[in-house]
């Protein structure tokens, strides 16, 4: 997007937010009509985290992948579980027994490094 487009959008965002923050618990539709917002840019700001909705509002969002109802994000508490779950196991599977475990960077900053003697000539 060009400069001008992001600053309008930042500036319609705050609007919105300026707005839900002095009317907690508004509709979409109030929302909209009060700021001119885009209804498909206030849902991307909320599947962004930029925004949330309150209690009232949770059937607004709903998880990607099983449908229950949220307030942010993508996906609900337990699908963000069972994702966390399947990478974790699949970086666990991934990963050979006889690995050997990799230097860390400090050790290998220790292994790279040319001492020199103070004074002296070389090989003395």
């Amino acid at each position: 997007m060009c400069p001008n487009c992001v600053r309008e959008i930042d500036t319609l965002f705050s609007e919105v937010k300026n707005f839900l923050y002095d009317f907690p618990g508004s509709s979409m539709e109030e929302v909209c009509e009060a700021t001119k917002a885009d209804r498909a840019l206030i849902i991307r700001w909320l599947r962004e985290g930029r925004l949330v909705t309150d209690e009232r509002s949770a059937a607004l969002l709903t998880c990607v992948t099983c449908g229950k109802p949220i307030r942010i994000g993508q996906y609900c508490e337990d699908c963000k579980g069972n994702l966390q779950r399947t990478l974790n196991d699949t970086t666990r599977s991934m990963q050979k027994p006889d690995d050997k475990p990799r230097r860390t960077t400090e050790e290998s900053a220790k292994k790279s490094k040319m001492h020199l003697r103070q004074g002296g000539k070389p090989g003395s």
